[in-house]
């Protein structure tokens, strides 16, 4: 076999070798787009449809303040439980909530932190249904 023939023949399977190269990492990408769709779908249908209040605190917006018992899913809100801010104009907005010794401390999304005596919260009339779908991202 002369050289110039097995050098062809090197090229052909190196060819060949860099596009299944390319088919399988195409593949991988592919699949991995698919899983991290596949992720944030379940991330948000797996949102409580409904979450009890268990508390709620007047808010100086002409408000309130309501805790619920929704988990957060939120990774910057690890471990903690839904709470939501009403005001007066009917504005939505959501944070979390824990509860430390005799404070209830919520985390807001721009960053703020409050904190009140478990004491000041009232509990609902009746077990109110939160609004539907909630869902708390930081």
């Amino acid at each position: 076999m002369s050289t110039m023939h097995t050098s062809m023949l090197y090229d052909d399977h190196m060819s060949a070798e860099i596009s299944r190269s390319r088919a399988e990492t195409f593949a991988a990408v592919a699949r991995g787009i698919m899983f991290l769709f596949l992720g944030i779908a379940a991330l948000i249908f797996s949102a409580p449809a409904s979450a009890e209040q268990i508390g709620y605190i007047p808010n100086q917006a002409g408000g309130r303040i309501y805790l619920t018992d929704a988990p957060s899913t939120s990774p910057a809100c690890a471990d903690t439980l839904i709470a939501y801010a009403t005001t007066a104009g009917g504005a939505l907005t959501f944070g979390c909530w824990i509860l430390d010794g005799d404070l209830v401390i919520v985390r807001w999304p721009d960053g703020d932190v409050s904190a009140f005596p478990v004491s000041d919260f009232l509990l609902p009339d009746h077990k109110a249904a939160s609004p539907t779908g909630l869902r708390y991202d930081l």
